[in-house]
């Protein structure tokens, strides 16, 4: 391996002297590697490079006006995480708040078990993939058995709501604690199923203790779900 000249050496010791760094046979102490370079760090190299630069090979204006604009991305992108932890830091007090209007309230979430409110009535929305001249909601019991059919006639693409009470016409009607909901929409002649979403009730609600994730809701029937899951909240 051949050598490095006496010029080339005298300006690389120039260089570490600018950025503060002896050389490894000067050191007394335990090298500390640094895994990241600061804004201190970026000026330093800088310097080093604008003092120890060929006169006769300027650095290109280009270059470091590249190099500037680098250095003021850098800063921005730093004071930007630097304000939104601080904006997270103000905002978890409200955590509380926006973790406790849940409770006991419905929330509309994905889902095909639906629970009776006090009046026997289930009720939730049907995400329909386009635009039907027929759109079904089928009802059943938690056995599989169909209870109901209801043709809910042409729909739009999009969320569109259900509700379904088994006594409105039939009185003898046997209530269930919970029912099994389908639906199938009628696209390009042929039958296609779409998903749904229920009401469940919120009976607790969790504030993660890390402030990037959302708030934890146990909904009845469901378990434990993200707060972002929930599509719509109701008394």
């Amino acid at each position: 391996m051949s050598e490095i000249s006496n010029g080339a050496q005298s300006s690389l010791d120039s260089i570490l002297q600018e950025l503060g760094i002896s050389k490894a046979k000067d050191q007394d102490g335990p090298r500390v590697t640094k895994k990241s370079l600061g804004q201190e760090d970026f000026l330093k190299l800088m310097t080093a490079q604008l003092n120890n630069q060929d006169p006769f090979k300027p650095v290109d204006n280009t270059d470091f006006i590249a190099q500037m604009a680098q250095f003021s991305t850098v800063t921005g992108i730093t004071d930007i995480n630097k304000n939104l932890l601080d904006l997270g830091q103000k905002l978890a007090p409200n955590r509380v708040a926006v973790a406790s209007s849940f409770i006991g309230h419905e929330v509309l979430v994905p889902g095909t078990v639906a629970r009776p409110n006090e009046y026997g009535t289930i009720a939730g929305a049907i995400d329909v993939p386009g635009r039907t001249n027929a759109l079904t909601l089928v009802v059943r019991d938690i056995t599989g058995e169909i209870l109901d059919q209801i043709d809910m006639g042409a729909a739009p693409e999009g969320m569109v709501g259900f509700e379904w009470n088994g006594f409105i016409n039939n009185p003898e009607f046997e209530a269930r604690d919970a029912y099994l909901v389908e639906a199938y929409a009628v696209l390009d002649g042929a039958y296609e199923g779409a998903s749904t979403h229920v009401y469940g009730r919120v009976m607790s609600a969790s504030i993660p203790s890390d402030g990037t994730q959302d708030v934890t809701l146990e909904v009845e029937g469901y378990g434990n779900m993200s707060s972002s899951d929930v599509k719509k909240i109701r008394n």
